[in-house]
């Protein structure tokens, strides 16, 4: 069995998955990537991910007003910051193409798979929905995808925190430890065996 590689934004989004796996006696490597995309672009150009299974934990806001923490998972994201989606700005043509990931792990696809729109900034304004049903937003993801694709064998769990709305933050804040024991309690040795 290979060696785990955990990735994920900030360490208490991971930390209950990382003694999970301790309990479970998974080897593994932790890479913390910092919060937002600047700092996630940086580290995903010291992260080797080549053959390697990796683990991305992260979380979310959905955008409509029917919150169900839950975790989820993606195989599509696009780059896509509020001014775009409401008109104050443009993207030159495919500078920023869709990103799918071919390599998500069998667990993953189990998951219920939603559209990951990546924003440099947290979305406040319910209105600016993208045209995806499943739509959900995370700052890091895009930034490493990249890296992310070359790994053998990708696993991508996003806890839904919040709404994409004005009380998301909120919303975040009161759910996020929540969500993080929630995606270490997905795991026992079945589901290693599906994403290394």
């Amino acid at each position: 069995m290979s060696k785990l590689i955990v990735i994920s934004a900030t360490s208490f989004e991971a930390s209950p998955t990382l003694e999970k796996l301790q309990e479970l006696n998974i080897e593994y490597d932790y890479e913390k990537i910092g919060i937002g995309p600047i700092n996630a672009a940086r580290k995903s150009e010291h992260l080797d991910l080549a053959g390697k299974s990796v683990l991305f934990i992260g979380s979310c806001g959905v955008f409509n007003e029917k919150l169900e923490r839950k975790i989820i998972s993606t195989d599509t994201i696009i780059w896509s910051p509020p001014s775009i989606r409401n008109g104050s700005a443009e993207l030159i043509d495919n500078i920023e193409p869709k990103i799918k990931f071919e390599n998500l792990s069998k667990f993953s696809k189990s998951l219920d798979i939603y559209t990951c729109y990546c924003s440099p900034a947290i979305t406040l304004d319910a209105e600016l929905r993208p045209p995806s049903e499943n739509a959900i937003e995370n700052m890091e993801l895009y930034s490493i995808a990249s890296a992310l694709n070359k790994a053998s064998n990708l696993t991508i769990l996003l806890g839904i925190t919040n709404s994409v709305n004005l009380n998301g933050r909120h919303q975040w804040k009161k759910n996020h430890l929540n969500i993080a024991e929630k995606t270490a309690d997905l795991l026992s040795l079945s589901v290693i065996d599906q994403i290394i």
